[in-house]
């Protein structure tokens, strides 16, 4: 078991195969470089929007494997998930 409990586990009952993982990755980057040449990409963002989602992508990797896996809360409240949400609304407004 890795750190916080979290395994590196593949091709195991229910889990996703990393194939259709890496197939899914290699589309969203096609399309991603597709609709950015096609709309100016990151030209359009300002260096405050990008240091923006800087600190909103480490807040919540900071959240994530720091903060939200100590947290316990009953099985229905997922604290991990509305924190990230939290984090996410905060950086889009």
């Amino acid at each position: 078991m890795g750190f916080n409990q979290i395994g590196g586990y593949t091709n195991v009952l229910g889990e996703i195969p990393w194939e259709m993982v890496e197939v899914y990755f290699l589309v969203a980057s096609a399309i991603a470089i597709y609709l950015g040449r096609r709309s100016g990409g990151l030209r359009k963002f300002s260096t405050l929007d990008l240091v923006y989602i800087a600190v909103g992508g480490a807040l919540a990797m900071v959240w994530e494997f720091n903060v939200g896996s100590l947290i316990k809360t009953p099985s229905f409240i997922d604290i991990g998930f509305y924190g990230r949400l939290f984090i996410l609304l905060i950086v889009a407004a």
